[in-house]
């Protein structure tokens, strides 16, 4: 397992300045939910009137979302990190948090369970560029003014349809993204 604690830092911080922005929280490819478990740990109370919403199948990355340069890395994930379901896991280290709601399906098509929601704060690591854009294309005009999104993967070699991917859509909706020596990208609307 690699070392997250910086990773895992950027998405507290992220989500403690989005904590008293109108809209709830989401994630969208989850796993175990380490990074979301750990900003529900230290923001506790403070988040506690939000939800947070955990997307994921909860047992790997749909091979059919990969693009071709994606096709043997998420092939490795679904072999090693991602062979297990890890939806019963999951559900037990969040059963503390009320406000946490796991969303379990493929992504866009489950993200109708917050249609109806403003979003706040966003962390996004779905390893396929196809989909982390289609997700951000169903959810943007949800997020309110000041909603930080986090990019998991957006600076990490291999990662770079992704990078590619996400530049050219903030170029789209007038914006820019901070790339963070952790690996990942901020995105603020």
């Amino acid at each position: 397992m690699p070392d997250i604690r910086w990773r895992a830092h950027v998405c507290i911080w992220a989500a403690s300045n989005c904590a008293r922005l109108d809209g709830d929280f989401a994630e969208f490819g989850v796993n175990t939910g380490v990074l979301s478990y750990m900003v529900q740990r230290v923001l506790g109370e403070e988040i506690a009137h939000k939800k947070f919403y955990l997307f994921d199948t909860f047992h790997g990355i749909p091979p059919e979302t990969a693009s071709t340069a994606e096709a043997d890395h998420v092939r490795a994930l679904n072999d090693t990190l991602y062979a297990q379901d890890v939806y019963e896991f999951t559900k037990a280290q969040f059963s503390d948090y009320p406000n946490v709601e796991l969303v379990r399906g493929f992504l866009p098509a489950t993200i109708q369970a917050i249609t109806d929601r403003k979003l706040s704060y966003v962390s996004i690591d779905l390893n396929a560029a196809s989909t982390e854009i289609a997700v951000i294309s169903e959810i943007w005009e949800q997020l309110v003014g000041g909603a930080h999104i986090v990019l998991d993967d957006y600076g990490f070699g291999g990662h770079e349809d992704q990078n590619a991917a996400w530049n050219e859509y903030a170029a789209r909706v007038g914006r820019r993204i901070l790339a963070l020596p952790t690996g990942q990208g901020l995105l603020i609307k």
